[in-house]
């Protein structure tokens, strides 16, 4: 095992020079990630028992080593995903995602779950840190707009991130959970935990949320 992440480690200094972090990854078929089992999935969902994934579709943005998206794809037949990163990309045939501009994303998001009637999962780490590692630029790894988010503690920046991003691009938080992020390690820690919050949001039309907001939202948390 030693060996092994010694020639990891190795292998990831000289490819550093050409390419970036997640890349090499993709490379060395390293960076395993684990965020939660196909039963857990299923109870945050709220995926009844009689559900036929048939007929079902589901777009998985930034879908890495697609270790994740497997877990979805046990309740959805049709399975769309994106990366940025070209050499994860090529080796599953995916569509390219610039992130640079979360708000915007989120925007496009919103707009795009609206039409469709459609539910949106959304995973972050906190505390946020928030990179960029493809900018369009090529110049910085800085977000062109920073998220106003807020707070010493997770709980604090998860309502900030819902009170001052999600809402008022007009998502209803169904529920959220707060769950560890499990990574492949390396040479110093043979796996790293991550603190991910999941939010469970669904787009409303603007009238509709004017109308919720004055009378208040209801936030369920679910411990998986």
């Amino acid at each position: 095992m030693f060996l092994f992440q010694l020639y990891y480690a190795l292998m990831s200094f000289i490819l550093s020079f050409f390419l970036s972090k997640t890349s090499i990854n993709g490379i060395l078929n390293r960076g395993e990630m684990f965020l939660f089992s196909t039963k857990q999935l299923r109870y945050f969902l709220n995926i009844p028992t009689e559900w036929n994934p048939i007929d079902k579709r589901v777009l998985d943005l930034g879908a890495g080593d697609g270790r994740v998206t497997k877990k979805l794809a046990a309740f959805y037949a049709n399975v769309h995903t994106t990366e940025i990163s070209q050499v994860r990309m090529e080796k599953k045939t995916l569509f390219s995602n610039l992130h640079y501009n979360p708000r915007k994303l989120l925007r496009d998001i919103y707009e795009a779950a609206l039409r469709s009637n459609c539910s949106v999962l959304v995973a972050v780490v906190l505390p946020i840190d928030q990179y960029v590692e493809f900018h369009p630029s090529k110049r910085t790894n800085r977000a062109d707009v920073r998220l106003k988010v807020k707070g010493n503690t997770i709980e604090q920046q998860a309502s900030s991130l819902v009170e001052n991003e999600f809402i008022p691009l007009g998502f209803q938080i169904v529920r959220w959970t707060k769950l560890p992020y499990l990574c492949e390690g390396d040479l110093n820690s043979p796996f790293y935990v991550l603190e991910d919050v999941v939010f469970l949001l669904h787009p409303m039309p603007t009238e509709t949320l004017r109308l919720s907001s004055s009378n208040g939202f209801t936030y369920v948390s679910n411990e998986l």
